[in-house]
């Protein structure tokens, strides 16, 4: 989507109630990661742009909130300085325009601050960056509580006096380990403490 100018009267969120979205408005808000329901709220009231003072989408939580926006034809920006949005004055005419943010008082145009556009390509690279961090974290989880298994299990003798020895060389081995370990309850009965 190619944004050009945009120019209407703002609307500034001091809550998430839904309720407080008026229609067809530009609205200016302050949530990080913008979330699909977030999203669906906007696209219900068929707002003209969403303008955020803190990062609509910052990579590390995977949503597709601005993502949604974008394919109903809602421009998102981000205030690259999030004091300038105490300078907006509810029901005044805002304009976007060439990565800065306009006001009208006086009879004149005011530069209120500069604004990041979200394209498809830089959603797309977020997303893929936050699914990335959601896959590590899954695995530095499972590596984390397979060496604290493989500690304790250490410290324990199996059924028939088969002793683990360890540690590790690598997270497949304590993969590996957990599967046979897994499969082969019923051959060694319940681990016990060793005397």
């Amino acid at each position: 989507m190619l944004v050009g100018m945009i120019e209407d009267v703002v609307c500034r969120l001091l809550t998430t109630n839904r309720e407080e979205i008026p229609y067809q408005r530009i609205v200016v808000i302050e949530e990080e990661d913008i979330t699909e329901l977030r999203a669906l709220d906007f696209i219900e009231k068929r707002t003209v742009a969403v303008i955020n003072a803190r990062a609509s989408l910052t990579g590390r939580k995977w949503h597709q909130g601005v993502k949604k926006l974008i394919a109903n034809h809602i421009p998102v920006f981000d205030l690259v300085h999030r004091g300038d949005v105490k300078q907006i004055q509810q029901n005044r005419k805002v304009r976007v325009k060439n990565g800065s943010l306009h006001i009208r008082r006086s009879g004149k145009w005011d530069m209120l601050g500069h604004i990041k556009y979200y394209d498809p390509e830089r959603v797309e690279r977020l997303i893929e960056s936050a699914k990335q961090r959601e896959v590590w974290e899954k695995q530095r989880t499972v590596e984390q509580k397979l060496v604290h298994m493989g500690e304790a299990l250490r410290s324990m003798k199996l059924a028939n006096e088969l002793w683990l020895i360890g540690p590790f060389s690598s997270l497949s081995d304590m993969r590996t380990f957990y599967v046979i370990l897994q499969s082969s309850k019923s051959t060694f009965g319940n681990l016990r403490p060793s005397s």
